[in-house]
């Protein structure tokens, strides 16, 4: 599947009019890097860990205040 998606990539970088558009490509690869994450997070017994190990993989460091504050909500939100 993750084969399939690249060959998408490509494709859509080499159907473009002009010079290839790398930057679209990785917006296409961190598309569907947080779509991965939140059908992940969206499993209601998704733990805290599993939590923490997803936030991380989407590139949020440990301390930062987008790290903090994703933990804050679902701290709230999981009650």
């Amino acid at each position: 599947m993750a084969e399939d998606n690249d060959l998408k990539d490509v494709i859509a970088a080499e159907t473009s009019r002009g010079r290839s558009q790398p930057k679209r490509v990785m917006t296409l690869e961190r598309k569907r890097a947080i779509q991965r994450a939140a059908a992940r997070l969206a499993d209601s017994n998704c733990t805290e860990r599993e939590f923490l190990e997803t936030i991380r993989a989407l590139g949020y460091e440990e301390g930062s205040p987008e790290f903090e504050r994703c933990v804050k909500l679902w701290r709230e939100f999981r009650g």
